[in-house]
């Protein structure tokens, strides 16, 4: 097998495993979910797992990563789109209604970061996913103020972290209470932190 083809037909594997995953993770959640399963699932044997992910807390973590990059991708092509459409709020509040973990992952999420409490490792792999997050939020706020030749006057990942959070705190009260955070709450909050920080003085 050529390197070219060896290197696509990992990517194949790794691919089919992640969407396996996605599927097992969906339906059992974290705790539950088996490796077995998610193989077999796939169409690989145990050891396919293996020669792609570390262990059950590094595949959940690559099926978040996956997620959440093909998510900013279609946000950053929205955006772009919006400029000449589609109002860019209306794209935000599109990208929070379906957020940063699908609505099928939010117990399995749960009991991986509750598994952070006690485990390091998954600690670790969480934070990762977090600065994930917020680097490519950030790269979407340069972009937006390259364009519109905005200088911020704080870091853009600063920025990005208080939209992450915004977005997580909304987020986790909308799962116990949909009734308390209403259509387009996301895209307004936006604003009022938008419009705040521009009218800021720059950081020392």
């Amino acid at each position: 097998m050529s390197p070219v083809s060896r290197l696509e037909s990992q990517r194949q594997t790794r691919s089919a495993l992640l969407v396996a995953a996605q599927h097992e993770f969906s339906e059992r959640g974290f705790l539950d979910a088996a490796l077995e399963r998610i193989a077999d699932r796939a169409g690989y044997t145990r050891g396919a797992i293996y020669k792609n992910f570390s262990d059950k807390y590094d595949l959940f973590y690559a099926v978040l990563t996956d997620w959440i990059t093909r998510h900013t991708r279609a946000l950053s092509r929205d955006l772009a789109a919006a400029r000449e459409g589609t109002p860019q709020l209306d794209v935000l509040q599109a990208w929070f209604d379906s957020y940063l973990v699908p609505q099928s992952l939010t117990v399995a999420y749960t009991e991986f970061c509750a598994a952070a409490a006690t485990r390091p490792h998954a600690r670790t792999l969480l934070a990762q996913h977090q600065q994930t997050i917020r680097t490519q939020i950030a790269a979407l706020i340069d972009d937006y103020c390259a364009h519109a030749h905005i200088a911020l006057p704080i870091p853009s990942e600063h920025f990005a972290a208080l939209v992450a959070a915004l977005a997580t705190g909304l987020a986790n009260q909308r799962s116990l209470d949909p009734a308390a955070v209403p259509g387009e709450l996301y895209a307004n909050a936006l604003t009022y932190l938008w419009s705040g920080m521009l009218a800021a003085p720059p950081s020392a």
